[in-house]
């Protein structure tokens, strides 16, 4: 167990059962799950705010998205964008399309 902060990477021989490197010390993350009625939210997983062993295992809470907790973060998901094909595909038809209006 360490008890400071290290460098991103530092320990690259320490990969975790999914590939992973450097998961202990995040934040529990919001989901979309609506958990109750009353508008909470869940959240997952663990953070730096739990004891070491903690880490080991992810949780479900039921949060009030009201609230700023220090160990509660979000994570940004991005849209990958489209393959080269596809760009192609569709700057083809809309070219045509401006070609047959053009006539």
């Amino acid at each position: 167990m360490l008890d400071h902060l290290t460098d991103v990477g530092a320990y690259p021989n320490s990969v975790s059962a999914y590939g992973t490197l450097d998961q202990g010390g995040d934040v529990s993350q919001w989901n979309e799950a609506r958990s109750s009625p009353n508008g909470y939210r869940g959240v997952r997983g663990r953070s730096f705010g739990g004891e070491w062993y903690d880490l080991g295992y992810s949780q479900f809470l039921n949060v009030n998205p009201a609230y700023e907790i220090m160990d509660i973060g979000f994570r940004v998901a991005s849209v990958p964008e489209p393959g080269s094909m596809t760009l192609v595909v569709c700057g083809a038809i809309g070219f045509l399309i401006w070609w047959k209006r053009r006539s």
